[in-house]
């Protein structure tokens, strides 16, 4: 077993290697491509140790190896022996204590008991029948003690992942069985509608839970029993979007179904359950899960949907999730959800890119492909590696027990061997801060902001280094002062940010303030802000006020969000007053929510009677986020704005400051006419405790014609005490 275990390990760095060499080689295809190279290894490393304990050896002889010797804990001292004859061993195995009268001394200081074994060998002046000499030692069985050990690590490991695997299934089923079955007319039109788009005839199980903060799916259909078929979860928020976002969810979730996502990641999980202890294999699951959403992507771009609609999509449901407290665990280990924080950014990257292959690969030529792969590797699991000596003799190593087995016609020479050993039997993270958080039902303030500036000159995106070599960022540094041509220029701006080389602080800093084109400066704004470094606070500052591009300015903005940049509230706050661009004002009281400085909070509620909603929400959100008591006031007021959003976005943060004096407010909005007010409002009273407000819930519980607020009444009555 521990044999099976080192060569499953080796033969799957080969087939990762591989894999490695292939996805290099079309790194230029579609991600559909390059998803196909990944899932193909991981169930090749699933295979391999099957294939490996299942199909007939095929011996070749590699000079100068030999069997290990593992001698570590070993406690081993000679087995005496009497006199043992070859006639003894009737078919090769002996009492563990006694041959034709003959006792072995089997006792060890330490270790496993142990049967003994026959093994092949010629003894020098030994023939059939005769006795080996009395003093003739053999090595105790202890020597291998160290093999039930490293054993019993894998099991463990491999254990502790298989319950992670049944626990998130586990997981899945319940959030399932919580969930209310869709009957929205607008969503089962978009679930009609993708499924015709993609050719999709099984039927989806589709439905509304509180469990989760962004779309998942899960599941496969299996013929012959009705219950088993694909489910996709939606957030309860999902009822609130429009027909463009829940036609975009859709085909994403429906693509994953229509691709067998769900199949080829419960076995890349399995496949790294096996080989746990190699970093490779988490390292290739992890590619193949960022291709797996590149892919999908590229399908909901294939059927019609606008880049910037589906990335600015994408950006709200992920700022839903950071806030999100789920109450079932572990779903994340057996289904796929939508927006990951953790890939965004480079999904956001490629979704933007025109220039990207979006060519599609279904679920069953992945899967297809995957077998004819495994089918190939069935030579790399049969091949076991021999001693020349033991192939020239007529011998065979076994890779199993590390031993060499004779032919029937070689002579019988006992020796003591390892008995065989039994078979083993097998919160979410906050992404970084690039947009504003979100609220908890998944209605969060919008804000277009793209993740790092794309241009068409790039041909690819650059791995990012983590400590660059400072000779290579000097060289491109030269190359960046003494090029004439803007687009070279912005290519050797974005390389010289992802590198996060502070070397390159100052001459970004250059850039900014000077270059003559706004592309070049909106890239410097954006590499400062990749790289860091507090010095770079000053120019951005300066910039934000000087700077004519809007786009520039915007960029300046995230860069001293991701600085952390409270050295520059005044500015920014100047900003949201002052400057005429409408997104310039937003994105200013979205980076003063993000620093949740209480300085800011006059500027902020100035902002709520800004011309513009979009700026509205987005400061009821800032001061939802920095939650003094002092905001009640204005927040109450923009209870009456008329715009609904506005008035969501100021019921949930009045909900996140909490406060009582807000109540009576509140229980005046009860009767605003859009749903999604009122439920809002109806969670905030339930958030501050406001018990007075219990007949007006009771009667909406009984009377208010949507459903989803009668829902909330119902949650808010059980926050109540009366």
């Amino acid at each position: 077993m521990t044999i099976l275990i080192v060569e499953t390990a080796v033969k799957g760095l080969a087939i990762l290697f591989v894999a490695a060499i292939a996805a290099k080689a079309v790194s230029r295809k579609s991600a559909a491509v390059r998803h196909l190279v990944w899932s193909s290894a991981m169930l090749g490393l699933l295979a391999i140790p099957i294939l490996t304990a299942s199909l007939p050896n095929w011996q070749v002889a590699v000079p100068g190896i030999s069997v290990p010797d593992i001698s570590f804990f070993s406690t081993s001292r000679p087995v005496q022996q009497d006199v043992v004859t070859a006639e003894a061993f009737d078919g090769g195995i002996a009492s563990p204590t006694e041959v034709h009268g003959a006792t072995a001394d089997l006792s060890i200081a330490s270790g496993p008991e142990v049967a003994p074994n026959v093994t092949a060998g010629k003894v020098a002046g030994a023939t059939p029948g005769s006795a080996l000499p009395s003093d003739a030692g053999v090595a105790g069985p202890s020597r291998f003690a160290a093999f039930p050990l490293l054993i019993a690590i894998w099991g463990v490991g491999f254990l502790i992942l298989l319950f992670d695997i049944l626990r998130g299934h586990l997981a899945a089923f319940r959030a399932t069985r919580r969930a209310n079955i869709a009957v929205d007319e607008r969503l089962l039109r978009q679930l009609a509608a993708s499924c015709n788009a993609l050719g999709i005839r099984d039927d989806i199980d589709v439905r509304l839970s509180g469990d989760v903060a962004v779309p998942c799916t899960w599941g496969v259909r299996i013929p012959s029993i009705s219950w088993a078929r694909p489910t996709v979860l939606l957030p309860t928020a999902s009822l609130d979007w429009d027909d463009d976002r829940l036609r975009m969810v859709m085909a994403h979730e429906l693509g994953h179904v229509k691709r067998m996502d769900w199949v080829t990641q419960c076995l890349t999980y399995l496949a790294c359950a096996v080989h746990w202890f190699n970093p490779l294999a988490w390292s290739a699951r992890a590619r193949l899960l960022q291709e797996q959403e590149a892919a999908t992507d590229d399908l909901v771009l294939q059927l019609g949907s606008r880049a910037h609609e589906y990335a600015s999509s994408l950006l709200d449901i992920a700022r839903a999730s950071a806030c999100f407290r789920p109450r079932i665990g572990g779903l994340t280990s057996a289904t796929i959800a939508m927006s990951r924080p953790t890939s965004l950014e480079k999904r956001l990257v490629a979704i933007l890119d025109a220039q990207l292959e979006r060519s599609a690969i279904y679920g069953r030529r992945v899967l297809g492909t995957a077998a004819v792969v495994v089918l190939l590797a069935a030579p790399l699991a049969a091949f076991h590696p021999a001693p020349v000596e033991s192939l020239d003799t007529g011998t065979q190593w076994s890779p199993l027990t590390g031993t060499t087995l004779t032919t029937p016609e070689q002579d019988l020479v006992p020796e003591r061997v390892p008995a065989p050993e039994p078979e083993s039997v097998a919160s979410i993270t906050p992404p970084e801060r690039s947009a504003p958080a979100s609220n908890n039902d998944g209605r969060d303030p919008a804000v277009h902001v793209q993740e790092a500036p794309v241009a068409d000159v790039i041909p690819e995106n650059v791995e990012r280094s983590a400590s660059p070599d400072s000779n290579k960022v000097r060289v491109l540094l030269q190359a960046l002062a003494n090029e004439e041509d803007a687009e070279v220029r912005l290519y050797l701006v974005r390389i010289l940010g992802e590198m996060e080389n502070a070397l390159a602080v100052a001459p970004m800093a250059d850039l900014l303030g000077s270059d003559e084109s706004p592309d070049v400066r909106e890239h410097a704004a954006w590499a400062l802000g990749e790289i860091g470094d507090p010095s770079a606070i000053s120019a951005l500052r300066s910039a934000l006020s000087a700077e004519q591009s809007e786009d520039v300015r915007r960029k300046v903005l995230w860069a001293l969000a991701e600085l952390n940049a409270h050295e520059s509230v005044s500015a920014i706050e100047t900003a949201l007053a002052n400057d005429p661009s409408v997104d310039i004002r937003e994105m200013a009281a979205w980076a003063l929510g993000g620093f949740e400085a209480e300085s800011s909070a006059e500027s902020l509620e100035n902002a709520l009677r800004d011309e513009s909603a979009s700026v509205r929400r987005k400061a009821a959100w800032a001061l939802g986020e920095i939650g003094l008591d002092r905001s009640v006031g204005a927040l109450t007021s923009a209870l009456r704005d008329d715009d609904d959003e506005v008035r969501e976005t100021s019921a949930w943060a009045l909900a996140e400051i909490g406060s009582m004096t807000a109540a009576d407010a509140l229980v005046g909005a009860l009767t605003d006419e859009s749903a999604g007010v009122r439920r809002h409002v109806i969670r905030a009273i339930g958030e501050i405790g406001a018990n007075d407000a219990a007949d007006a819930l009771l009667e909406i519980l009984q009377h208010d014609a949507d459903r989803e607020v009668r829902k909330m009444a119902a949650y808010a009555l059980g926050q109540l005490d009366f």
